[in-house]
């Protein structure tokens, strides 16, 4: 049986998420984005401050996050609120945590590493409600294990 342990080991392990966020003419943008947790509730990623995503955060701030293990048929949903983080201590300590990411295990760098030159921004996503789903051990009978981690 899974765990909310297992679901938050899953958060800390993975890296790579979608953000999906609504665009300034309504409809829905999703953006490949490295991130990293403080906790369950606040997770950090940096963004050129020209993209969509940026400037669709700044429209609407509510945004959504996927995070997939298509190995382990596992995922994390994730909705919650977008905000640029200012220059002071909450900035310092989310950069070293960044910093610490690094790619050793990717195939390919960061998607703002492929980005055009241009001012780079770190966001804070705030978790209002989390969902982890385990499909692995499902069947027609028995279904998904689902757990709210937030």
């Amino acid at each position: 049986m899974t765990t909310k342990h297992d679901a938050l080991t899953f958060l800390q392990q993975h890296k790579l998420a979608v953000l999906s966020t609504q665009s300034t003419e309504g409809g829905l943008d999703g953006a490949a984005i490295y991130y990293v947790g403080k906790d369950n509730k606040i997770l950090y990623f940096l963004t050129h401050k020209e993209s969509h995503k940026f400037k669709n955060i700044i429209a609407h701030d509510t945004a959504a996050l996927t995070i997939v293990d298509e190995k382990l048929q596992q995922t994390i949903q994730a909705k919650g609120k977008v905000a640029e983080v200012a220059i002071g201590q909450e900035h310092d300590e989310a950069l070293r945590l960044l910093a610490k990411l690094g790619n050793k295990n990717s195939v390919w760098g960061p998607p703002v590493s492929k980005m055009p030159i241009g001012e780079i921004t770190l966001c804070r996503f705030t978790v209002e409600h989390m969902r982890f789903s385990d499909f692995k051990s499902a069947s027609l009978h028995s279904g998904a294990h689902f757990i709210d981690i937030v």
